[in-house]
């Protein structure tokens, strides 16, 4: 390895130790500290070889994550793609997140944490209206955000 490498190494270490990054995250940060492309290209590949920055794993980990702080699809897909992961990965990640953790039932688990917060409106179609809206602005698709209201409102909890 060259200076240069060795300098970028550290740089990327150091940012890896805080978090986890993806490879154009990565490429992103080194760059914007006026390091080399060629060396940083070597750095990332060494990076790649030994471990330490893997996409696939990332992405996974960081789905997981947003999926348990109630966010719906559409909102994990923007996340995701804001961190550079590739398209492809992102669908797959999603795909698998289906299976495990289904969107209605998120969505679900965000509007119970959200009731007592919607309770407070007397008026039932606006109380319904705000739980849409919200549910909406978590990302969740219009299918599980129905599925959630309709299901809140067989409970006890909803009126």
């Amino acid at each position: 390895m060259t200076d240069e490498e060795l300098q970028v190494m550290k740089s990327a270490l150091r940012l890896l130790t805080r978090r986890p990054h993806s490879r154009r995250e990565l490429i992103d940060k080194l760059m914007a500290r006026e390091f080399r492309y060629p060396a940083v290209l070597a750095v990332i590949g060494e990076c790649e070889k030994r471990g330490y920055l893997n996409d696939r794993q990332m992405a996974e980990d960081y789905a997981v994550e947003l999926a348990a702080r109630g966010h719906g699809d559409f909102k994990i897909k923007l996340k995701m793609r804001a961190k550079g992961l590739p398209a492809a990965l992102i669908e797959e990640e999603l795909a698998g997140l289906g299976e495990t953790s289904p969107a209605s039932e998120r969505a679900l688990q965000s509007l119970e944490r959200k009731m007592p917060a919607l309770n407070r409106e007397p008026d039932p179609r606006k109380r319904r209206e705000k739980a849409y809206r919200f549910l909406a602005s978590r990302g969740f698709d219009g299918e599980a955000i129905r599925n959630a209201i309709d299901r809140m409102g067989d409970s006890d909890e909803y009126h």
